[in-house]
């Protein structure tokens, strides 16, 4: 007999939770500020951003007004050409920490910051010798 806990969280909410937990650090919100926003502990909306609990249509309007974003923004360019959902790149904690440090940092620094990262990765997924 398969229990909740047996399965994963369903491509929508984990792409739900990522877009809440990119949202609210845009906005500088803590998990406790939106908790409180929201009525729910902190800890439920840690469940909500890892997508592991589904956050109700209800919840879901008040996190959106608490975010300051519309409804849609948790669903647009969701579905795929076949329809099928696609799963956005979780907000791990090395993202969450760059974002929060994003918003402190000079434009200049900022593309500074961007392009050593591309050239990082460049130098990861080019072959030895080319």
């Amino acid at each position: 007999m398969s229990t909740a806990l047996d399965t994963p969280p369903h491509p929508i909410d984990i792409t739900v939770g990522a877009r809440i937990t990119s949202q609210r650090l845009s906005n500088g919100m803590t998990q406790s500020d939106l908790a409180t926003a929201i009525g729910v502990s902190f800890q439920q909306v840690q469940k909500y951003e890892r997508g592991s609990n589904r956050v109700s249509a209800s919840r879901l309007w008040l996190i959106a007004e608490a975010l300051n974003v519309p409804m849609t923004y948790f669903f647009d360019g969701v579905a795929t050409e076949t329809g099928a959902p696609r799963a956005e790149r979780p907000i791990t904690p090395w993202i969450q920490e760059l974002m929060t440090l994003e918003k402190d940092l000079p434009a200049s620094a900022r593309k500074l910051v961007l392009n050593m990262a591309r050239q990082l990765a460049e130098r990861e997924t080019t072959p030895s010798g080319a």
